[in-house]
């Protein structure tokens, strides 16, 4: 069974050169995410690693969430599951 993620993902997926594309532009948000300081910054703290990953997927996803980020929050400052 292929989690709801996964068959998101799949669904956007055309052929070989548009999964490329795609690929690329999540790297460059999730790049994005990680080094943009937010307008609060230093009272805000930029994104971690995994905050950014999810922030990108969820957006390519068309998912709105206020939990994405702190769902990676934990996992990114490296507490075990």
């Amino acid at each position: 069974m292929k989690c709801i993620l996964e068959k998101a993902f799949l669904r956007r997926r055309k052929d070989k050169m548009s999964e490329e594309i795609d690929i690329k532009n999540l790297q460059e948000k999730v790049v994005r995410y990680f080094c943009d300081r937010p307008i609060n910054f230093p009272t805000g703290r930029p994104y971690n690693c995994c905050e950014s990953v999810l922030l990108a997927l969820a957006e390519y996803l068309n998912i709105d969430s206020e939990l994405i980020p702190k769902i990676g929050t934990a996992i990114g400052a490296g507490v075990s599951l």
